[in-house]
């Protein structure tokens, strides 16, 4: 997806506080994968990091510690809303109990974007990053925790 399309993509969800939608934002804010955005728990967030546990990563970085992410403000801005209609330890709680489903976070943005999915975001970043060459490869690789880690992952820092 491209730049201009994911900000008018951004600007169209920016008001709406259900679940989905919010899951939806924060996705494209930090780039997580969805199995990770799905699973976020309040107790996961301290201060501006969100540490998704490494039991939610990735099955191929399965080895790899747990991910530290900032989060912008935004994103926290998210977590605030979120925090205003809280009913369980989920961030983005679905209709049953546990997390939100990534049928229900597909579907909204199925209706946003029909074409884009929500491993697109991650996919627009990566190459924006690399036409940009805003960093190096490693840069933008541990910022989408794209590669196979056997040590520590360090805090991605913006």
């Amino acid at each position: 997806m491209a730049r201009n399309k994911l900000t008018t993509l951004e600007a169209k969800k920016r008001d709406r506080n259900d679940s989905s939608y919010l899951a939806l934002r924060f996705n494209i804010l930090t780039l997580v994968r969805s199995s990770g955005i799905r699973g976020e728990r309040f107790n996961e967030i301290d201060s501006d990091i969100w540490t998704v546990p490494k039991e939610r990563m990735k099955e191929t970085i399965a080895s790899a510690s747990d991910f530290r992410v900032p989060l912008s403000d935004a994103a926290l801005g998210i977590v605030a809303r979120a925090e205003e209609w809280r009913r369980s330890s989920f961030i983005f709680p679905g209709a049953i109990p546990g997390g939100i489903s990534d049928v229900a976070v597909a579907k909204v943005l199925r209706k946003i974007a029909p074409n884009a999915t929500p491993h697109g975001m991650r996919t627009s970043f990566r190459t924006w990053f690399q036409n940009t060459d805003a960093a190096n490869y490693d840069v933008a690789e541990t910022a989408l925790l794209a590669a196979k880690w056997n040590a520590p992952m360090p805090a991605l820092i913006c």
